[in-house]
């Protein structure tokens, strides 16, 4: 299956599409989301439309880019990895550990949710007061050595996450779903096709497409893009088949 940026929005499930906006903004906030100073994670509605409705009760779950703990606000077993300890303490399920090299056993996960780096601004460096918000920012530090924050959209941060998602699909189980919170983002006025790279890659790595869902969030509205923002982040589901 070959990914394009058009035929990937070509199969949205316009029934389960939908915007936060719909929802009241202490249903938003609800579980970890107001709990540390970090904007990168994601938001546990923004994945549950998917959740629901392909990963069973009580499966055991990984997110590789844990953050501050968002994958632990859905209710499964779930076992988050962070690189960054001061986010990675936010929540006791989550390693201090490398996405690029999983301390588990092949087969380990009935699923594995979560949200990669975008690529976007939000890797930038800058730590000024006038910056709108970067991971630097929030961590009040440069990030670790080995982290995909500072990595811009480009050949780095491409081989960096087929790297990342080599490791999450060895440790998911033959069957086990994987569901993926991206967006794509613009750069001098052009869109850059995140999210199909990453579906790509995926499929690939050997991952069956499964279902596809848009959610309409606020974005960033700063700086010469402002105007040009991407709408909605893409939920995208998939399934560990056999060879």
């Amino acid at each position: 299956m070959a990914v394009t940026q058009d035929e990937l929005y070509a199969t949205l499930d316009l029934e389960l599409s939908w915007s936060e906006r719909a929802l009241p903004e202490n249903v938003r906030t609800r579980h970890v989301h107001r709990l540390h100073p970090y904007h990168g994670k994601f938001i546990p509605q923004l994945v549950e439309v998917l959740v629901d409705r392909y990963i069973p009760p009580g499966g055991h779950v990984l997110d590789p880019f844990a953050g501050v703990g968002g994958v632990h606000a859905l209710g499964f077993d779930s076992v988050g990895v962070e690189l960054e300890p001061e986010w990675a303490t936010q929540y006791p399920r989550t390693l201090v550990a490398n996405a690029l090299a999983l301390p588990f056993a092949p087969g380990t996960f009935d699923a594995v949710i979560t949200s990669p780096a975008y690529g976007n601004r939000l890797a930038d460096r800058d730590m000024r007061p006038s910056c709108a918000g970067t991971y630097a920012k929030w961590l009040g530090r440069e990030a670790s050595a080995g982290s995909a924050c500072h990595l811009q959209w480009g050949d780095p941060y491409r081989a960096f996450h087929q790297a990342a998602w080599c490791e999450a699909v060895r440790v998911l189980r033959f069957g086990g779903r994987f569901v993926l919170n991206v967006s794509d983002h613009v750069r001098d006025k052009r869109r850059q096709a995140v999210t199909a790279w990453h579906v790509r890659t995926l499929l690939e790595l050997g991952l069956a497409f499964r279902d596809c869902v848009a959610v309409i969030t606020p974005r960033l509205r700063n700086g010469a893009n402002a105007e040009a923002r991407v709408p909605a982040e893409l939920i995208v589901a998939f399934e560990k088949v056999a060879a």
